[in-house]
């Protein structure tokens, strides 16, 4: 592509462009015009401050629309640089939203650490009820080995040199004789 080419349609896309804004324009100020000669409460709706000087009080001052329309405009400039950002995907930064962005940011790594913490203390609490519950079955554990191992008796020792049998007070009653000891 020649640059006398680039050029042509460089001027064709600002002049269109320009025709655009300018038909934008006209439309708002016609819409403007024509509400203002048809509507039959503008009457109604005039500076209030010109009938009181043509009364003769001149303690009233006008009002500025058009620094009133700045100060507005001003006030609606970060949300559209915001959209616009977004509409275009521009790679210019704006602040207001950098600092919004941050503080969001912080916000959620505050929260974040907040639920780790909570964790962590769960945590150290479901351990902390595991090692008691643990201490609480070992406890458990020694007691019923201490009640059931009864006391046993000697062991009697073979002479054929086998295992022997095992003698123990618990397993039988003593043997009572009826006669025994008397004589």
């Amino acid at each position: 592509m020649s640059t006398n080419q680039y050029k042509h349609k460089t001027i064709i896309h600002e002049s269109f462009e320009q025709l655009s804004e300018l038909g934008h324009d006209t439309a708002r100020k016609a819409v403007k015009e024509i509400t203002s000669a048809f509507n039959p409460l503008a009457a109604n709706f005039e500076n209030p401050t010109k009938r009181e000087r043509e009364n003769g009080n001149n303690n009233f001052s006008d009002l500025d629309f058009d620094k009133l329309q700045k100060q507005y405009d001003g006030q609606d400039a970060s949300q559209l640089d915001a959209a616009r950002a977004q509409l275009a995907g521009s790679d210019a930064p704006n602040p207001k939203q950098q600092e919004y962005d941050y503080h969001r940011r912080v916000k959620r790594e505050e929260e974040e650490y907040q639920l780790k913490k909570e964790q962590e203390e769960e945590e150290e609490e479901r351990q902390e009820a595991y090692e008691e519950q643990q201490k609480k079955q070992l406890e458990e554990e020694r007691r019923q080995a201490q009640s059931q191992g009864s006391p046993k008796g000697k062991i009697r020792k073979s002479i054929l040199g086998g295992k022997g049998s095992q003698k123990s007070s618990s397993e039988l009653p003593p043997e009572l004789k009826s006669d025994a000891g008397r004589g």
